[in-house]
Order: structure tokens, then sequence, then C-alpha cells
């Protein structure tokens, strides 16, 4: 083919035999690939999706981190497949990141790139903007040390404490019957029940919510030790300025929460933006999850009614009103549910800057949630609710409980309901098996 110029293409015939895959499911950064079906009957996975292949299918896979692709040959015959890439220098050396979905590996390869490391081992990048300009040399445990960088002034020899004056906003006071953890970020509250040897289950609450929501799951699992932190900006936890409250940053923040309390491993629970953040966490650190439950997460951009009113007001008026002003309409009346009345508690608590720059994350979020929660064992829906995740679990078949009698807050509206499908999924003494 002399119009891809000499070297610039690469062609082998691969024969997978009944049971076989062509390559693990990945993709590519800089590398077109292109699969043609010569003999046989398979199925493509690509882009979440199952699609048979036959003879004279041609596959196109462009570059691009999402598009992950594989040919199987699941249909009991032998596979022929014509394997094209097309790399962009003729001497094949241009730089290539592969990811590799299923192991959750990254594979950096090309011109002076060498090198394998488990998607678990990346570092959140919400230290990243604030110290953009700063020099530093950076460590592979997080940690830095000053270095000399041209036009940039050296940066601290400690990492800057998120709780620190100017870093953070003022901590409300300490919640009753939690205790603080100290992170890099800030530091955490977290409700503890030590109880039993089996895995620890981690509670991740919605925006604008705090960890106590959750205190009515405790007789559910009274053999199993229980966390629920409030997050980062919510509940008593510190409100660092200089963060942008993504999913995968509040997921690196519970890591080092999990850190400080030696727990290795755990089998975790996300409720609405705490699902999202839960789904960033099992995919950036999968080896400290065993099981993750969903509660209606947030999957898609777009955002919710409560997030989406961050898109009317600048971060400046939305803090100068106060939440309890951005959400009047809230406010319960006397026939209020109980849920009604704890989540005007939670907006008080809540900081305000933080409020915002989470919901703006849930508006614009930039994880395929719709992929993430294929890892999920289960995923739980309020029966009085329209959240559009359950359709999403339901294509991807992934198990879902109903919880009669409840919207999307089912924590409050129907916690045994909520209990008892959470126990059907994480088991009796939580081995993780």
């Amino acid at each position: 083919m002399p119009w891809l110029g000499v070297g610039r293409a690469f062609f082998r015939v691969e024969v997978l035999g009944p049971g076989g895959a062509s390559a693990r499911l990945h993709s590519h950064s800089a590398v077109d690939e292109y699969y043609l079906a010569l003999e046989g009957r398979g199925t493509l996975r690509m882009e979440n999706q199952a699609v048979p292949v036959g003879p004279g299918n041609l596959v196109a896979k462009p570059t691009g981190p999402d598009v992950t692709s594989q040919i199987l040959a699941d249909q009991g015959d032998e596979v022929r497949l014509l394997d094209m890439e097309i790399w962009p220098s003729a001497d094949r050396r241009s730089k290539d990141l592969v990811t590799y979905a299923d192991h959750q590996e990254v594979l950096l390869r090309g011109g002076g790139w060498s090198a394998l490391f488990p998607v678990g081992a990346l570092l959140s990048p919400a230290d990243l903007g604030p110290h953009y300009q700063s020099g530093h040399q950076r460590h592979t445990d997080g940690t830095w040390s000053p270095a000399e960088v041209p036009g940039a002034a050296a940066r601290p020899a400690a990492p800057v404490r998120a709780s620190a004056g100017a870093h953070s906003a003022p901590r409300r006071a300490q919640p009753p019957g939690s205790a603080l953890v100290e992170t890099r970020f800030g530091a955490m509250a977290v409700r503890r029940r030590q109880a039993g040897a089996g895995l620890p289950i981690v509670f991740l609450h919605g925006l604008g919510s705090a960890g106590r929501v959750f205190d009515r799951q405790r007789p559910w699992f009274t053999d199993r030790e229980l966390l629920a932190p409030d997050l980062l900006g919510f509940g008593g936890s510190d409100r660092p300025t200089d963060w942008d409250y993504s999913p995968a940053g509040q997921a690196a923040a519970v890591v080092e929460m999990l850190n400080a309390l030696d727990v290795a491993r755990c089998d975790l629970v996300g409720h609405s933006m705490g699902g999202t953040v839960a789904l960033a966490l099992q995919a950036l650190f999968p080896s400290r999850v065993a099981r993750l439950v969903v509660a209606e997460p947030n999957l898609v951009s777009g955002g919710g009614l409560i997030s989406r009113r961050a898109l009317d007001l600048s971060e400046q008026e939305y803090v100068r009103l106060g939440l309890h002003t951005v959400f009047a309409d809230l406010r319960p009346g006397p026939a209020a549910r109980p849920m009604d009345v704890y989540y005007w508690d939670t907006l008080a608590e809540a900081d305000p800057r933080s409020m915002h720059r989470a919901s703006l994350q849930l508006v614009h979020l930039d994880l395929d949630g719709q992929a993430l929660v294929r890892g999920a064992v289960g995923l739980l829906a309020g029966a009085e609710s329209h959240d559009g995740s359950l359709a999403v679990a339901r294509a991807a078949g992934i198990p879902v409980a109903i919880i009669e009698g409840a919207g999307h807050d089912m924590f409050s509206d129907n916690p045994d309901g909520t209990g008892r499908a959470l126990k059907d999924w994480l088991g009796p003494n939580g081995s993780g098996e």
C-alpha cells in the first residue's frame, strides 16, 4: 500500500482458535488500527458493545482512550483476521499510549518510551492546577521536593496542607460520632463503627449530604466495620479552596483516608454523586475495592436538579448568596418528610464554594460512567425516582434492586429496604468472594 508511506503500515494475519482473542481489550493514542475478518465468525467488543463479526467485515478503530476493541472467537469457529496498524511516522517510533481496559493497565511505547504501570498507580490531578507554575520534582509516592525550574518559584519542601489557613475555608465543628482523619487534601470527618472481622464497608454520600445519612444501615451489618466519611467540602470535613472537587479528586482523598485507617480493601457503596466518586475510585484504585454497589449515580454529563443550579450563578455569586438562598424552594414546611429536613440541615453544613465546584464537575462529567458502572455488582434505584442510571444498568446486564416507597434518597426514604438489598449483594460476612 504505497500511499501510506514506507514503514507506516504494519499488517499481520492472526489465527484465533475457538475461545481465543485477537488481543487484550485495548485502545491506542497514536496508532489507527483496522481488523478485516477473513474466515470464521466471532464477536467484536468495542465501546461497551458486543457486535457479531464474520468474513468480509471491516472494523475501523480510530485513536483515543475511549475506543477500546477486541475480537473474540466465541462462536465455536476458528477466526482468521488481517490486523492492520497505521503509525504516524515511518520509523514506527511515534509515542503511543495503550490502555488495557480489562486489566486496568497502561503501556507507554514508542521512541524513548518503554513502561507498563497499573491505573491504580496514577495520582489524582487535583494538585496540578494550584502548583502548575511551581518548581518541584514529584516522586512515585506523590510527595515532592523543591527543584529549580526556569521561570518558576521553588515549591515548599513539605506538601501544603489543604486545611491550612489560606488553602481552606473554615472547618465546621466536628460532627458528633465522627473522628477527623488527615489526608494531603484536607481532614475528613469519618463516622466509624468497628465490629466483626470481614471487609469494611465504606459509604459515600451525595451532593450536599453527609456521612450520617447512612447511620440507619448499621442494623443490617452488625458483623461488619462501617465507614461513612463526609466528603471534602461537606459535613464536618475540610473545604480546600484550591481544589476542583472532581470525582477523581474525591476518590483519591477517600483512598488516603483508607490508608490512614489501615484499610487495605473494602466493599464500597456510593449514592448519587458518591456513586460517581465510587466508580472513579474503583477505576483508579481497583485493588482497593472488593465489591461496588451504586445507588443512582451520575453516569453522564448534564447533572441533576441540584447540580444544574450552579450553571445559573458564578462561583462568587453562589457563595455570596449561600446555599439556603440558592435552594430556598427546598426549605421544609410543616408536612416535610424527614429526608427533606435532613437535607436542609446538611446544606447548612456544606461549603458553598465546594458545592458549586462539585456541581459543575457533575454537569460537565468527564468520566465514562456508562462504562465504569459495569464494574458494580448491583445498582439501587428508588421506585418513585426517574433516574436514568436504572436504564443504563439494565442495558448493561447489571443486577438491579428497586427500593419500594423510595425516591432518589432511598437511604432515608426506605433504609430497611435499602439495607436488605445491600445485604444480598455484599454477603453476610464481607469475605469479598
